[in-house]
């Protein structure tokens, strides 16, 4: 007997009811890059940030001696380092959003209702709290 076919890709994820209709181009390609890469610095920055606090506690609870002592301090240096260039990249995207915004003013949305401007306005936002955080912190 034959099974009925399953309307799904070959990995096994079903499609979408709605039929594609072609690949971004052009400004809404570059919006699209923008945003995906704006929550990926966010993840890193988090992961780092993350891996910091873990550390530090690691630091405080073992009173560690000399060499581990440094090792520790070299990893969190480096942390360090991966939160100053997610936030340096994130400043770079509102950069990136506030052009995009200058070309097109309002015709760019995010999904349905989140125009460019917008999110342009909570992005900055975004970055102003991690920078503050970051300063804060020190």
């Amino acid at each position: 007997m034959d099974s009925p076919r399953k309307s799904s890709s070959a990995s096994g994820t079903p499609k979408s009811s709605a039929p594609q209709q072609g690949n971004l181009t052009g400004s809404a390609r570059v919006l699209n890059d923008i945003v995906v890469s704006f929550y990926n610095s966010i993840q890193k920055w988090n992961e780092a940030y993350l891996n910091g606090v873990r550390l530090i506690q690691n630091i405080q609870s073992k009173n560690e001696s000399g060499d581990e002592f440094q090792a520790s301090c070299e990893k969190l240096g480096g942390l360090v380092d991966i939160l100053r260039l997610q936030l340096t990249q994130m400043q770079n995207f509102t950069a990136k959003l506030r052009s995009l915004k200058v070309l097109h003013d309002s015709s760019l949305r995010i999904g349905i209702s989140w125009t460019l401007s917008n999110f342009g306005n909570d992005a900055t936002c975004v970055v102003m709290s991690f920078s503050n955080l970051a300063v804060g912190s020190i």
